[in-house]
């Protein structure tokens, strides 16, 4: 793919995330993609699981945006890292919503393949993500766990 074509299907992915658009978001990835969730282990495959994960993140944090600070592709990767903002106004990995605000800077890598996102891979420090939200690490990771188990079976 070209960087023009990656660019492309890169602002529409941007454009329908902004807009809390779970289903316009992964109709920019091939249909057997995936979304890597690397501080919490989560792994969806496919499609559907994908728009599942952004449904679920718009959930939690409702009124979130992100303010991209830098991209730069090579090959049929971008990378771009940015900062979240949001308030944890619903549950998060089934825990209570806090009512507290974030600002998580994170990194995705975002690789291309066929005409559209072929998979994302999030990272973000988990630590700076449970202490502005208010939640204890270990619950954080119990939750993860469940919910691994959960997509696993």
């Amino acid at each position: 793919m070209t960087r023009e074509e990656i660019m492309r299907i890169y602002r529409q992915h941007v454009e329908a995330e902004l807009a809390h658009d779970s289903r316009a978001a992964a109709s920019t990835y091939v249909e057997d993609s995936y979304y890597h969730h690397m501080p919490t282990g989560l792994m969806f495959r496919g499609r559907e699981a994908v728009a599942m994960q952004y449904a679920m993140s718009y959930v939690s944090f409702p009124d979130q945006t992100f303010d991209i600070e830098g991209e730069v592709v090579q090959d049929d990767v971008l990378v771009h890292w940015a900062t979240l903002r949001g308030t944890v106004k619903g549950p998060f990995l089934g825990l209570p919503p806090t009512g507290r605000r974030v600002a998580l800077p994170f990194v995705a890598r975002i690789c291309f393949s066929d005409g559209a996102m072929a998979g994302e891979t999030l990272w973000y420090d988990m630590l700076s993500l449970c202490d502005q939200a208010g939640y204890a690490p270990e619950a954080v990771r119990a939750a993860a766990e469940q919910a691994r188990v959960r997509l696993a079976a």
